[in-house]
């Protein structure tokens, strides 16, 4: 080979030794270079969290959903998003084991590289480790885990000094990290190789150009993103010279101070900011940070925006110094913190304000945590937290109480209550007992209440007083006979209870009867449970107080003046008092009071037993108006049955002569007057009937407004002109089961009430509509039960009634009305139609504005029956028909049978079943109808018609009686089968019947 053949092998070797040295050094200052600014890109994220939300999460999968947790994972993958090659982003902490584990991470949570919170880093190295313990970043790699080979940077967001270690860490992938290197140390290289290969590698050079600027474009977008986020964050960058002026600020400083950056740069020193008061000392404090060259962390203080608000801020910062170490300035940021700020305030306020309370309390309260071996049984609990009242108690002071173990404070193991505790603690559920603590010699009354975790809350109070006034009390019980002997016969049948005053305590207390126990001077030493049930007043209200403080007034002085002479003489009174509850109602007492004499037989003590007997007094007085009203509807029903008897004769014999044309004048208006008289006494019996109960009804069901709407004219009839009469009916039909002569008589009644009550002009409205029952109303109202009801409403604007009358109003034969203008029986018929038919009735009233009365029928199922038109007179039979007469009253076979030839009817007549029976034997032809009265010695009526349908099939029958019977009727309510003919009757009415029955 010759020698310039080798110079040139050397030179080219030389040349290629500088190429490859230059591109190694060039590499090596680029990956330092990009580690750098890796590391600083990492501590302004780090910079930019809040340490206050990081703080927020527990590394533990509660995190996941919550809104800090959600917050940090977008932020996480808009930083792997915003920087290149970036593959994971992620939050850790260290455990109190020691263990590192993950908080958040960019993933997606249905990725299969996602990290969970809590998730232990097995893989963790040294550097990383020393990150969290000592707060300084490092960048570390490339290094293989389990996710594959990474360059990585790992900055502290929180110090051990500041709570728990957080750290935050970049994972860019090593291959793209190569590639990025390489591309940096490609223009060193090819600076070295220019003079040898710049033909040849002016291509790659443009391309190297190329890529530089778009690697300077990412890194330029990426900072645009940090500086993004840090304005989500409200977080400053700044920059300061050594004498503290700004000499950079970035943009978001606008948001949070209001200030553009121009405003500040150059012009304003940092310490310029803080308000007015305190500035100097702020300023002097400022500069002794800088002199110190120290970097500080998280130092709060106010600042005064552009629009004079005062912000407070946390503000970071670490020294800048040039080559030779004189100190630049400071570099740093500055976050607000305002509303954590404000909300710290508000918490302390409110700590403030709950331990004022807390300490001022009576009760002896402390918050304890239940401490459990490793199988988790209950061993101790510790006191977390005191009150004052516990401190008194217990002599302790709050330092010395807190943080110890119950087995210390309370030298026991196990310590007092442990199973109680651990049982409230465990099972989530308070529990309250009294209980007598020896090392105090107090008896306490303990709630406990579980709190959040193992901890639990115990409230004590002490009940040592009452305690032993109870047992003061059992004593004085236990040492007078006298006593005794008087609660004895007080109790009545507790005779043997004189051998077991335990017990007898114990039937004190849980007597129905209140018990009250006075010193010799009235004063209050004791009562029962019952008593303050009974009075309204609580034990503690009464006790040492006079019982005066019961009196109503009711009872005058005279009458308590004879009370006190019998006890202050040695004697047992007993009376009934009219008191007066803690609410102001008054109640009525049985009482007896007895006098407790001591062994020097002097009075030591009274005691009183009463008993509340005002709901027994409402009772019995509701059940003497139920026994006079039922015996005055007995009274009304057997007269009502003989008076239609002879009513019936009078008005078919009248009807009968005035069927004759040869009456003169005179004797027809006579005859006329006899027949209105008969008619109106017959009114007057069905009104007796109604309110006796005893109406013959047949209930079908109808709909209440067209009832109501075929009634108007006659109603108008009736009121007069002088009143106007309004018709309001409801929207849709109301259907219900009733008699429709009897829904008649309510409107006419109550109509009439009305009219009689309007002096002059005035208004009648009848209104109809729909009501609701529910369990309340239904107790306010017997007999009511919870459904849907009807309601028929007649309201008028007359003279009213006041209460005393409004509470007889439905009295039979009660009336305001003047001697000789009214019956007294309107609204009692009223109030017998509704009680026959298990309806509601309700009246409310306003002297000088009228009244108002309510009628509740329960809606019945499916349409209404259509309205019966009026039957039109009866044709007069052709003689082919035969009916069957039966009626034990002489006058009325005659005067019925007169009838009925007349109308065209063969009558064959008896007067007793048995006559009846033998009339049917013999009668050859058939009989076509059976009219018979219903109550006959020997045979009722129905059981005649049973008879004589078993000789003549087919026998129509038709019953009449001046009152109804259990033998065609179910509480007055007719059979389906059963045509009944209510006496007195005309001959028309009597026609009328018969054309129904035999057209049926």
């Amino acid at each position: 080979m010759t020698a310039r053949r080798v110079f040139k092998l050397l030179r080219r070797s030389a040349y290629a030794a500088l190429v490859v040295g230059a591109s190694w050094a060039a590499g090596h200052y680029a990956d330092r270079q990009l580690r750098a600014k890796l590391l600083q890109q990492t501590r302004m994220l780090a910079a930019s969290i809040c340490p206050d939300w990081v703080a927020a999460l527990t590394g533990t999968p509660a995190d996941l959903g919550t809104p800090v947790y959600r917050h940090f994972k977008e932020q996480l993958a808009n930083v792997c998003r915003a920087q290149p090659g970036c593959r994971f982003a992620y939050l850790m902490a260290s455990r109190s084991d020691g263990a590192i584990v993950f908080l958040v991470d960019n993933e997606p949570d249905d990725s299969p590289d996602c990290s969970w919170p809590g998730q232990v880093y097995t893989n963790c190295s040294k550097e990383l480790i020393s990150v969290l313990a000592d707060g300084q970043p490092v960048v570390r790699g490339p290094y293989f885990d389990p996710w594959g080979t990474w360059v990585s940077a790992m900055a502290a967001v929180t110090t051990p000094a500041q709570g728990r270690p957080i750290g935050i860490g970049l994972d860019i992938d090593a291959h793209h990290w190569k590639w990025i290197v390489a591309a940096h140390a490609a223009i060193p290289a090819g600076l070295a190789t220019i003079a040898i290969l710049l033909t040849a590698l002016t291509g790659r050079l443009l391309t190297s150009r190329r890529t530089l600027r778009d690697r300077k474009t990412e890194l330029e977008n990426s900072e645009q993103r940090l500086l993004e986020l840090a304005a989500h964050s409200r977080t400053v960058a700044w920059e300061t010279d050594a004498d503290g002026l700004i000499t950079y600020v970035s943009p978001v400083v606008e948001s949070v101070f209001g200030y553009h950056p121009d405003e500040l740069v150059g012009k304003i020193h940092y310490h310029d900011l803080h308000p007015e008061s305190g500035r100097a000392a702020f300023r002097q404090a400022t500069l002794a940070v800088f002199a110190s060259r120290e970097p500080f962390v998280d130092y709060e203080n106010a600042v005064v925006a552009k629009d004079g608000r005062t912000i407070w801020v946390s503000t970071s910062g670490l020294p800048q110094t040039g080559p030779d170490g004189t100190l630049r300035g400071y570099r740093g940021h500055t976050m607000d913190v305002t509303v954590r700020r404000r909300a710290e305030e508000s918490l302390r306020e409110n700590e403030l304000k709950l331990r004022t309370l807390f300490d001022s309390m009576d009760e002896i309260v402390a918050l304890h945590e239940l401490i459990c071996n490793a199988a988790g049984t209950p061993r101790d609990y510790r006191l977390t937290d005191v009150n004052e009242a516990f401190c008194r108690l217990t002599g302790l002071t709050r330092k010395e109480a807190i943080g110890k173990l119950a087995s210390e404070v309370y030298r026991a193991m196990p310590p007092p209550y442990l199973t109680e505790y651990a049982q409230t603690t465990l099972s989530r559920t308070p529990c309250h007992f009294e209980t007598f603590y020896s090392p105090l010699d107090k008896h306490f009354l303990i709630s406990a209440v579980p709190l959040s975790d193992n901890r639990f809350a115990t409230i004590s109070m002490d009940i040592t007083t009452r305690k032993r006034a109870e047992e003061r009390l059992h004593t004085l019980l236990e040492e007078s006979n006298q006593t005794r002997q008087a609660l004895l016969g007080i109790l009545e049948d507790h005779d043997r209870a004189a051998a077991d005053l335990k017990r007898l305590a114990t039937a004190i207390e849980q007597s129905a009867d209140s018990i009250v126990v006075t010193d010799p001077q009235a004063n209050i030493q004791y009562v029962n449970p019952a008593f303050e049930t009974v009075s309204g007043y609580h034990r503690e209200e009464v006790i040492g107080q006079n019982p005066r403080l019961l009196q109503s007034g009711q009872q005058n002085a005279e009458f308590y003046r004879r009370m006190w002479t019998t006890l202050r003489a040695g004697q047992t009174w007993k009376g009934r008092l009219v008191n007066r509850r803690k609410n102001g109602a008054l109640y009525t007492e049985d009482a007896i009071i007895s006098p407790v004499f001591d062994a020097q037989g002097q009075i030591a003590n009274y005691v009183a037993v009463k008993r509340d007997i005002s709901e027994q007094l409402r009772l019995s007085a509701q059940l003497q108006d139920a026994r006079k009203l039922d015996s005055i509807g007995r009274l009304a029903g057997g007269v009502a049955h003989d008076f239609n008897n002879m009513l019936t004769v009078i008005l078919g014999h009248a009807e009968m002569i005035l069927s004759e044309a040869s009456l003169t004048p005179d004797v027809r208006a006579s005859l006329e007057e006899i027949r209105r008289a008969a008619t109106e006494s017959g009114a007057l019996t069905r009104q007796l009937l109604a309110f006796a109960r005893k109406q013959t009804i047949a209930p079908r069901r109808i709909d209440l407004n067209e009832t109501v709407s075929v009634s108007l004219r006659m109603l108008h009839r009736l009121i007069g002109e002088n009143i106007e009469l309004i018709w309001q009916p409801a929207a849709t039909a109301l259907p219900v089961q009733a008699d429709p002569s009897q829904m008649g008589q309510i409107l006419v009644n109550l109509c009439v009430n009305a009219r009689d009550a309007i002096a002059g002009t005035g208004q009648i409205c009848i209104a109809t509509g729909t009501a609701r029952f529910d369990a309340a109303f239904c107790a306010s109202h017997p007999g009511a039960v919870p459904g849907e009801y009807a309601r028929l409403t007649v309201r008028d604007t007359g003279c009213g009634m006041d209460a005393e009358t409004l509470a007889h109003v439905f009295e039979p034969f009660y009336t305001t009305k003047p001697a000789g203008t009214g019956t007294g029986l309107g609204l009692a018929t009223v109030y017998g139609i509704v009680k026959q038919n298990a309806w509601i009735i309700d009246a409310t009233s306003v002297p000088d504005q009228g009244s108002t009365f309510h009628v509740y029928l329960p809606r019945a199922a499916g349409p209404a029956a259509a309205a019966a038109a009026p039957a039109p007179p009866a044709a007069p039979a052709d003689g082919s028909r035969t009916i069957l007469l039966v009626e034990d009253e002489p006058a009325i076979l005659a005067m019925t049978a007169q009838m009925l030839i007349r109308l065209g009817y063969v009558v064959r007549a008896a007067q007793t079943p048995a006559e009846a029976i033998r009339l049917a034997k013999e009668h050859s032809d058939p009989i076509h109808l059976l009219l018979t009265d219903i109550v006959m010695p020997g045979l009722n009526g129905r059981d005649l018609a049973r008879t004589l349908r078993e000789l003549q099939p087919g026998l129509r029958c038709l019953f009449m009686s001046g009152f109804t019977a259990d033998v065609i009727s179910r509480q007055g309510i007719l059979d389906e089968e059963i045509h009944f003919l209510h006496k007195p009757f005309t001959r028309r009415e009597l026609a009328a019947k018969l054309h129904q029955v035999f057209d049926a």
